[in-house]
């Protein structure tokens, strides 16, 4: 099961890395406002919170 979990996880955050490199214009103009406002951070830790909480339930 925890190999599940890790390998779940690796591939997250290559596809979290990958998007992170392609993003459209939109996205970046977005991006830009978040780190004006310096949200980016939160935005991602909240990602990564619910991801884990997914993980949890489906142990």
């Amino acid at each position: 099961m925890n190999d599940i979990i890790a390998v779940g996880s690796g591939v997250y955050f290559l596809y979290a890395g990958w998007k992170n490199n392609y993003l459209s214009k939109k996205d970046l103009k977005q991006k830009e406002v978040l780190q004006a406002n310096k949200l980016i951070n939160k935005v991602r830790v909240v990602k990564m919170a619910a991801l884990f909480l997914l993980e949890v339930q489906a142990c």
